[in-house]
């Protein structure tokens, strides 16, 4: 499904909510180049090989350890336990032009595959650099471009496939905007990484931490030697230099994770396996609770009178579940999203409560301001709603005939309606219904049955500078 761009404006991410953070895949192609003297994989080695660097990388990212090397003050970052991400080679099982699922075997080192531009990191494993001038097993790099680069594997590929899978890490640690962990301006520094300390003693006339510019050497006039700017395999930071890299601090992942969230792109795909069938998740009666990172929802979200929800980032709802506002409850998505798990399956929408015998409340109104008698309402303020049945219903869930609970408030601006069958259900409501739309797009399926809004019998529901498009009813 099609990123709006606004689920990730209000998202916090915080290695305080690791646990309930959903998870994501990058989808990766793997590309082989020959060596000089021609020689390549044949298909049944390459494929060996590609899947066991992406299995081992991914083996490592769901077991990491403790950053060794101590932070700001002498300081020892907490676990990170896992990266909360997995690689995935990604095919399209109908493109005839990608035979090896993923895997290509180029002719040549210069060559290139844009199958899958744009929806994959491509990991290019070559001879030589791009300059031609330097072959080093064990070696990597990420370009400017966003592909990755591994060097040696042809050759060296029975060493250590582990080393490999670090290296895979690293890169595309620096792919999700990570610097080294020695780099004196790593967006880490003083929170939970210290540079000096991640970068090891050179000779005593050189600082440890990395200048500028950014020297792979520095001349040390003590020894007359040219060194390595930082002791190899000092510390086992992911983004070390080194061969036992496994760690990541929290500050390092919940920037490598608030980086792939907020660039929208396709080959970063949150939700990991969709789930059936969970409990309920109920907001209490007197509370207000906020949503702001992302997470997946496998039952249904039930909004008690006199409680307010705060949507500000990306859910992922789970096929059939619902966001269910009683009388007196409200629901404020503002700057996130509501989306379908499987894209196969539709989520259930927002069913909202009214009371048919009673005026509707103002939708600005603290729920606290108007008691659990009167309607539900729903504020949609630069939000998504995507992928549902029905986005939202004015219905009771459990007794959706009940005229009785006939009346709920929807107020929406700025915020998109996708994908849905029908993105707004009004039912029979005869007193003034408040209800409006300001400057939102209605996208539909571009089918029969697509729909926009209907309304039964009810007036005075106001829409303005809204778009409408693909409805075929």
């Amino acid at each position: 499904m099609e990123n709006s761009g606004q689920e990730g404006a209000g998202c916090n991410i915080d290695f305080a909510d690791f646990d309930e953070i959903m998870p994501f895949t990058i989808r990766m192609n793997i590309h082989f180049h020959p060596n000089p003297d021609g020689s390549n994989f044949d298909v049944a080695t390459g494929k060996m090989v590609a899947q066991q660097l992406v299995a081992l990388a991914n083996a490592e990212l769901n077991n990491l350890a403790q950053n060794e090397r101590p932070g700001p003050g002498g300081a020892q970052a907490p676990l990170v336990p896992s990266a909360r991400f997995q690689y995935e080679i990604y095919t399209d099982p109908a493109n005839p032009e990608d035979p090896h699922g993923g895997i290509w075997f180029h002719p040549g080192q210069a060559s290139e595959s844009d199958a899958y531009a744009g929806l994959v990191v491509d990991i290019h494993c070559r001879d030589a650099r791009p300059d031609g001038t330097r072959r080093l097993c064990h070696s990597g790099v990420f370009l400017s471009g966003g592909s990755i680069e591994i060097y040696g594997l042809l050759d060296c590929w029975e060493d250590d496939m582990g080393w490999y899978a670090r290296i895979l890490n690293h890169e595309v640690g620096h792919s999700l905007s990570l610097g080294h962990s020695s780099y004196c301006q790593n967006q880490c520094q003083g929170i939970d990484l210290d540079p000096e300390q991640e970068c090891g003693p050179l000779c005593p006339s050189q600082g440890t931490c990395e200048p500028e510019p950014n020297p792979s050497q520095v001349f040390c006039p003590e020894t007359g030697e040219t060194v390595g700017h930082c002791t190899w395999n000092f510390g086992n930071n992911i983004m070390q230099q080194g061969y036992r890299i496994n760690a990541l601090t929290p500050c390092q992942w919940e920037t490598a994770y608030r980086f792939a969230l907020n660039s929208q792109l396709p080959m970063y795909v949150f939700g990991g396996e969709c789930e059936g069938t969970g409990p309920p998740i109920v907001i209490p009666s007197n509370t207000e609770k906020t949503w702001d990172f992302p997470r997946t929802v496998s039952g249904d979200v039930i909004v008690e009178p006199n409680a307010t929800l705060y949507v500000n980032c990306l859910v992922l709802m789970g096929p059939g579940r619902r966001f269910h506002v009683k009388r007196g409850g409200k629901l404020v998505v503002q700057n996130g999203a509501i989306r379908a798990w499987c894209e196969e399956e539709r989520w259930g929408g927002i069913w909202v409560e009214g009371n048919r015998g009673e005026e509707q409340p103002d939708y600005e109104a603290s729920v606290n301001d108007y008691g659990d008698h009167l309607a539900g309402v729903v504020v949609l303020l630069n939000a998504t709603l995507e992928g549902a049945g029905t986005a939202v219903t004015t219905r009771k869930l459990g007794d959706p005939d009940n005229r009785d609970y006939f009346g709920g408030l929807v107020f929406a601006a700025h915020s998109d309606f996708v994908g849905n069958k029908r993105a707004v259900e009004f039912m029979l409501y005869e007193k003034p219904n408040k209800s409006l739309f300001f400057d939102n797009l209605f996208d539909g399926l571009g089918e029969p049955g697509s729909m926009g809004v209907t309304i039964w019998r009810c007036h005075g529901i106001a829409f303005d500078y809204n778009i409408f498009r693909n409805m075929l009813n």
